[in-house]
């Protein structure tokens, strides 16, 4: 398990997936294992929430309602596309509001304990860059319904 977040990296090619994971959860999960204790650190969570911590007894799935806006949302329904469209909050910081994990790890928290897949991909920013990138919030669309007012007027 140790080796696993040694090994977390941003993977190097352009289109590989990245996985966001509410830093929220995260300590409650790190409280629920005793990974400080595994990982031979002291314990401080202070990284990750700024309130008190209480035991945890039951963890359940994967909780990314922390970092997911509160909106209605529209998921691409082709199940062959490995991505989702969940609007992460504006303002939010890496390693202080969410993480992000390879795909083996996430692959490891996901078949322990299931929960809403957040992921991301990476990109290149220019032709000449070639350091990958992570694009965390997703460019929104809004889709007015301008037709079905103009039928309602016209009935």
């Amino acid at each position: 398990m140790v080796q696993l977040f040694q090994n977390n990296r941003i993977p190097d090619r352009e289109g590989e997936p990245v996985y966001l994971l509410s830093t929220e959860w995260f300590a409650k999960w790190k409280q629920y294992v005793g990974y400080s204790q595994v990982n031979g650190q002291e314990e401080d969570h202070r990284d990750f929430m700024d309130e008190e911590q209480h035991p945890v007894s039951f963890l359940g799935p994967i909780d990314q309602s922390a970092i997911i806006e509160d909106v209605d949302v529209l998921v691409d329904p082709d199940s062959k596309e490995d991505y989702t469209n969940y609007p992460i909050k504006l303002g939010l910081t890496e390693n202080k509001d969410f993480l992000m994990l390879d795909q083996k790890l996430w692959k490891y928290f996901n078949q322990l304990y299931g929960g809403v897949s957040i992921p991301r991909f990476t990109y290149f920013k220019s032709e000449r860059d070639f350091t990958p990138s992570v694009e965390i919030w997703l460019q929104r669309v809004f889709i007015s319904s301008f037709f079905g007012s103009l039928m309602s007027i016209c009935r």
